[in-house]
């Protein structure tokens, strides 16, 4: 049985993708995908944070912490770790 690039070489190699225009879009898309997966992780820390705030002394005694480390974590920009 033939394949098309049998039957229309020519016509096949002129509607290839090629490699680099492939590797070119993984690129993108993986580019594309990490900031997604960052933001998220910002945004979640933002959350946790202000959760975090909001708890009352006797709540972070219960999770063993401080009011004076709850206020320095909170304090935190999102982007840091």
């Amino acid at each position: 049985m033939s394949t098309f690039t049998d039957v229309y070489p020519q016509s096949a190699a002129r509607h290839a993708v090629p490699t680099v225009a492939i590797r070119g879009l993984q690129t993108v898309l993986g580019t594309a995908w990490h900031a997604v997966a960052t933001v998220n992780r910002w945004r979640e820390t933002a959350r946790q944070r202000r959760h975090l705030a909001a708890l009352e002394t006797h709540q972070l005694a219960d999770i063993g912490i401080s009011a004076e480390q709850a206020r320095r974590e909170a304090a935190k920009p999102f982007w840091i770790d």
